[in-house]
């Protein structure tokens, strides 16, 4: 579902869905909170129009672009509601969950901290002895 024609509307929908109260949310709309415009919130299209934008916000709404799409991948394997939906759906959760972590962390970085950071330091390699035919042989040999 798409923004609300009326937009009045469809501002008191997206203050009531970020859980501001009906009555704020109508003085924020220029309304009186008369019981006649609380009447506003039992209209169906607002209603879904709400419960649109609480589940926008559950799955991942201001979100980057990558983890949108997640999110929506989200959502629909645990629409299947089968087991392995379930799991995916999960997986794809905590994926989120870390790009949303890193990408505020970056942010809130300054910039010259962004760099890469220092690749870790190459094992040691101990070479092993070489041993000449004749010593091997004397030391391994028949």
């Amino acid at each position: 579902m798409a923004a609300l024609k009326n937009p009045r509307h469809e501002a008191l929908a997206q203050a009531v869905a970020a859980g501001i109260s009906k009555k704020e949310a109508l003085k924020g709309a220029e309304y009186s909170s008369s019981n006649g415009n609380l009447a506003i919130f039992k209209r169906d299209e607002v209603k879904a129009r709400m419960e649109e934008i609480r589940e926008a916000a559950d799955w991942g709404a201001g979100l980057d672009q990558a983890s949108q799409k997640l999110a929506e991948l989200a959502r629909r394997s645990a629409d299947l509601g089968t087991a392995v939906g379930l799991l995916g759906a999960g997986k794809l959760v905590v994926e989120i969950a870390k790009r949303r972590d890193r990408l505020e962390v970056a942010a809130s970085r300054p910039a010259t901290a962004l760099e890469a950071p220092a690749p870790e330091a190459a094992p040691v390699f101990i070479p092993l002895p070489q041993l000449s035919v004749e010593v091997w042989k004397l030391k391994y040999g028949r």
